[in-house]
């Protein structure tokens, strides 16, 4: 006798009792059982609806599978991270070692893995491209069509018709890509190996709405939608549509359309429906999808990178005509860095903290609470006030704090910060180049580089000078051949390679499809390197990572316990104790450049601590380029940005007060800390301190003695205490506050208060006082020619203008002439002022005199009638 049909409802309450599902969850089942059983009988498949479900129950197992495997490996990077908390004393530390280290506790670390592995590979890539010579070509974008298609072809096992140099590049990128991939597969990810595939698809939501690149911004969302579906579906693949089951008087064209607009709401707002009650998510008895409160607002970052591709493109065409209209970077080259760097956060997510790096750490603050509430209640208040910072570090890490809550408004801030760069930083580059005198000698004993054992031996002092001088060799004789760099790409010491390459390239400017915003961000890229704060940067990162592998490939003929002992208590910070030191003693025939022999994270893989010890190789380098420049990182960010996310008002007021402190920041915690924290008695503390600042006082008094040379004004006397205050404020020794007090940032007359606020704040106030001293002589009848006062204003708002090696010759040929020009006696003034508040005056000023190098000729007269000179001396 046949079967009665059931009703759809009867059917859900059997599948979902079946299964233990919820009735939304039976019903997400049942309708991809449906569909895909629609799209098999087009095909004229038999039997459509059993082989559906038989597809689907085999996918089903497969992923129950894997979520059972995620969920061991996240219980395991929990439980390990919990082990090491003792009480509510050292648990806010634990978390922080985990997430940033520290100089107190541990340093092995999510920042300095991710980091690390990413400057070995970028490294790596960038000594290949150099060895092509292809470097300049590849960031310029030329080769990028070509590139893609050797990328496709590789992926499909194959090779294109491509030109030498693109064959090269590809040679470059697709190992790399590769790694990235498989790494992220071994720490929980699925992502597959297409054939059909270039690399990740960076879509610009901005472009999207505007109707790419050199659309109109003020269009509709459904005009922004129409531009963007005539453009992108022709580069589709017929795969893209497999699945799409037209509705009830849908046609195909029509079904098309709406899942096209389904692509793009989801690409512009960030927002990507999923069905109500997803395979695996737990449910309440409503059948709502139930999310953990430790999970709220956390990600799986294995799922979210395995998940599978809804656009395939056509060809490696289609796919580069895409990147190129709507893609966020211009070039190929600069893809792959961002592919790159965000795989390498994702493995250090993954490794130290499990595949759902936020909801984990959640977990674990709740447990360390419940924990150890009953034995000390107030260690539970302070514990529970460090949560909120603890927290903001994680979402600066795994990247959920730098999502625009607005991204046009956050666009727009960028942009004035870079304006603000571009007139304030003109002398970055010899300020980093001077403060190297402090921050190298700090970091380098740490490694037993230069240090006496005796904390107040003479070794101490002259080997401080010492390590300045052997930086300063390495990176005045250059990379060195291709060999050299072949060893030390490996410990990351060309990474920066590719940003100084972008950073040069004159064509992101020109970019005809270039969008505003990105013309003045590539700008400001030029302009931070014309100030040779990038080279400086790309020099003393390889020099000190060279300095560091050189210094363990030295000291493999010795025990452990024979090491500096500084050295030692730093090694121990990133795991490498007695065990790991002699697993790298035992290896043979290290990589040699004129008779030294260097250690890098890859010899590491030969030993018996395989992939771990090269980790640690990977954050020890990366440790030692970011605290001998000091790179401020999430710690920093975290502490002045705090949860706010870029477009909010609160992140922009936060980032528009703290320009240009961040770095001062990083230096105390990287520096200052280091030499409390990790001296190995109070007198070595004492001397560690005592030196860092005379060295910050040498650092401050040779910028200012660059600058003022540059400028044209007479060097001001190193034996007055007022010079030395001044120095040591320049030189980062007393942070913003005594650059306030001793260093003159106060330039424009603005306030404390304003200068403290940021830059911003202090032209607001400038512009202030400007007006209300034109209010004040209008109100006394006295002469209001508030033009000087704007002129002086404007001349240092000029971009560029500011650069140390050009401000001097601006001053000296243009602006004093023009202030002289529309208030006679500007100068001489000026020169009485500053001779009264420094005892010096301007180069080149002689009491009575006119403005001096003039070029005579050049006349204006003053409302009296008298002739002055405009650029010339008075006639």
């Amino acid at each position: 006798m046949a079967r009665a049909p059931e009703s759809f409802e009867a059917c859900v309450a059997r599948v979902a009792a079946a299964g233990k599902l919820g009735a939304a969850d039976a019903r997400a089942l049942l309708q991809q059982v449906h569909d895909r059983a629609e799209t098999m009988r087009a095909t004229g498949a038999p039997d459509p609806f059993m082989q559906a479900a038989s597809e689907l129950a085999a996918k089903e197992a497969e992923e129950a599978r894997a979520d059972r495997l995620d969920a061991l490996r996240n219980a395991a990077k929990r439980s390990a991270l919990l082990s090491k908390v003792t009480g509510f004393g050292n648990a806010a530390q634990v978390l922080r070692d985990v997430l940033h280290g520290s100089n107190v506790g541990s340093r092995e670390n999510v920042q300095s893995e991710w980091l690390g592995r990413a400057a070995a590979t970028l490294g790596a890539v960038e000594v290949k491209l150099k060895k092509a010579g292809i470097q300049k070509a590849v960031a310029r974008g030329g080769l990028d069509r070509d590139i893609a298609r050797g990328l496709w072809a590789k992926n499909a096992k194959g090779e294109a018709d491509i030109s030498a140099p693109a064959r090269a590049a590809v040679e470059a990128f697709h190992p790399a890509l590769d790694q990235m991939r498989d790494m992220q597969n071994e720490h929980g990810a699925r992502i597959g190996d297409a054939p059909d595939y270039v690399m990740h698809t960076w879509h610009d939501p901005l472009l999207m709405r505007r109707g790419g690149r050199g659309g109109n911004g003020s269009i509709s969302p459904d005009d922004a939608f129409s531009a963007w579906w005539r453009w992108t579906e022709p580069k589709l693949a017929e795969k893209t549509f497999e699945g799409i089951v037209p509705k009830e008087g849908e046609n195909d064209a029509a079904a098309r359309i709406r899942f096209g607009r389904s692509v793009f709401n989801a690409l512009v707002s960030g927002i990507h429906m999923r069905p109500e009650g997803v395979r695996g998510v737990p449910m309440d008895e409503a059948g709502t999808a139930y999310v953990p409160p430790n999970f709220e607002g956390t990600f799986n970052i294995a799922k979210r990178v395995s998940h599978p591709r809804v656009l395939f493109w056509k060809d490696a065409d289609a796919w580069t005509d895409y990147n190129q209209k709507y893609g966020r970077y211009l070039s190929l080259y600069d893809g792959v860095q961002n592919t790159i760097r965000q795989g390498s956060r994702n493995i250090a997510l993954m490794d130290k903290l499990g595949t759902n790096p936020a909801g984990n750490l959640n977990t674990v603050i709740r447990r360390i609470e419940e924990k150890f509430r009953n034995e000390d209640l107030d260690g539970l208040k302070q514990f529970q006030r460090r949560i909120d910072g603890i927290k903001n570090v994680m979402a600066r890490l795994d990247g959920s704090a730098n999502i625009p809550t607005d991204s046009l408004f956050a666009s727009l801030s960028e942009g004035a910060r870079q304006y603000y760069d571009a007139i304030s930083l003109g002398g970055v580059g010899v300020t980093h180049m001077a403060s190297s005198f402090a921050t190298i000698p700090s970091e380098l004993r740490h490694h037993g580089i230069g240090a006496a054992t005796d904390p107040f031996g003479v070794g101490n002092l002259t080997g401080g000078v010492a390590n300045v001088g052997r930086v300063m060799n390495i990176i005045l004789k250059g990379k060195g051949p291709i060999e050299k760099q072949e060893i030390l790409a490996d410990a990351g010491a060309y990474a920066s390679g590719f940003a100084y390459n972008l950073a040069r390239n004159w064509n992101l400017i020109f970019e005809p499809g270039n969008t505003p915003m990105g013309r003045i961000s590539a700008i400001h890229s030029l302009f931070m390197n014309a100030t040779g704060v990038n080279w400086w940067f790309e020099s003393m990162g390889y020099g000190l990572r060279e300095m560091a592998s050189a210094n363990l490939g030295r000291q493999l003929d010795r025990d452990f316990t024979a090491l500096h002992p500084l050295h030692q208590n730093l090694l121990s910070k990133y795991g490498i104790g007695d065990e790991q030191w002699n697993q790298l003693r035992g290896l043979k025939d290290l990589k040699q450049w004129e008779g030294r022999a260097y250690l890098t994270p890859s010899d590491a893989l030969r030993t018996p601590g395989g992939q771990a010890l090269a980790d640690k190789l990977l954050m020890y380098f990366q440790d030692i380029a970011d605290h001998g420049r000091v790179v401020p990182g999430v710690r920093e960010r975290a502490q002045l940005y705090g949860a706010e996310r870029p477009g909010s008002l609160g992140f922009e007021i936060r980032r528009a007060l703290t320009q240009f402190k961040i770095w001062p920041v990083a230096a105390m915690h990287q520096v200052m800390g280091r030499e409390i924290n990790m001296a190995l008695n109070a007198k070595d503390a004492a001397w560690g301190i005592g030196m860092t600042i005379a060295m910050s006082a040498m650092a401050g008094y040779t910028r200012m003695l660059i600058n003022d040379l540059l400028r044209g004004n007479p060097p001001r006397d190193p034996r007055q205490p007022s010079t030395m205050l001044a120095a040591l404020a320049q030189g980062g020794g007393l942070g913003i506050w005594g650059d306030l007090a001793f260093g003159g940032v106060n330039r424009l007359g603005s306030g404390g208060a304003a200068a403290l606020a940021g830059p911003i704040v202090s032209d607001a106030d400038a512009l202030a006082r400007i007006y209300g001293r034109w209010r004040e002589n209008l109100r006394t009848g006295k002469p209001s020619d508030f033009w000087p006062d704007l002129a002086r204003f404007a001349s240092v708002h000029v971009p560029f203008a500011n650069l140390v090696y050009l401000r001097g010759s601006m001053d000296y040929l243009l602006w004093y002439h023009l202030f002289e020009a529309m208030k006679p006696g500007w100068f001489e003034r000026t020169n009485r002022r500053i001779a009264v508040e420094s005892g010096r005056t301007m180069q080149g000023y002689t009491p009575g005199g006119g403005v001096p190098f003039g070029v005579p000729g050049v006349y204006l007269r003053n409302n009296a009638g008298q002739s002055f000179g405009l650029l010339g001396k008075n006639p």
